[in-house]
């Protein structure tokens, strides 16, 4: 159920009561009444369970999941280019095999979404936990990354190999 909009097992009093069309049928309750949801809330609410998106006209938008398996220095394609769309990137997780850099980048235009990040596969210095990951695996609806519209998703790799996995969606 979506907090703020009548769900499931809802009550309300004084309600009137009308069909799909709005017109009354004559009907009104002074006690509580279950309150069934309406097609749309049903439909978001199974949606929410499955990772949809919705855009501003209301039209669902899948949320996609691919993994990542990069083992060659420089470009390494993570998603295909869709035409007029951009690829928002909701989450990310991957860890390299050996210190390296790593850079996103959209398409192979130096369109780049990202610096150079520098990842060492060892812990270095003062900082300790795990190391050799990008971590960005909290969803992110707005999205971490976004390429231009019709072009690709690339990683690229100063050296080392980049697995995981990354949701995203086409916009």
């Amino acid at each position: 159920m979506i907090p703020g909009l009548p769900g499931w097992g809802d009550t309300a009093k004084g309600v009137k009561i009308v069909d799909g069309a709005g017109n009354p049928l004559g009907l009104t309750s002074d006690a509580p009444l279950s309150v069934e949801t309406s097609d749309w809330q049903d439909f978001q609410d199974a949606a929410l369970s499955r990772a949809l998106l919705w855009n501003s006209n209301k039209t669902p938008v899948a949320v996609k999941r691919v993994s990542i398996s990069a083992t060659t220095n420089g470009d390494n394609q993570l998603i295909a280019a869709v035409a007029a769309r951009q690829l928002i990137i909701v989450g990310l997780y991957m860890t390299l095999s050996a210190d390296t850099t790593v850079r996103f980048e959209s398409n192979t235009s130096g369109n780049f979404l990202t610096g150079v990040m520098n990842i060492y596969a060892t812990p270095t210095g003062i900082i300790s936990g795990a190391s050799g990951i990008i971590d960005w695996s909290a969803f992110n609806p707005v999205g971490y990354l976004e390429t231009v519209a019709g072009e690709s998703l690339n990683l690229i790799l100063s050296g080392g190999d980049a697995f995981g996995w990354l949701t995203y969606f086409e916009y």
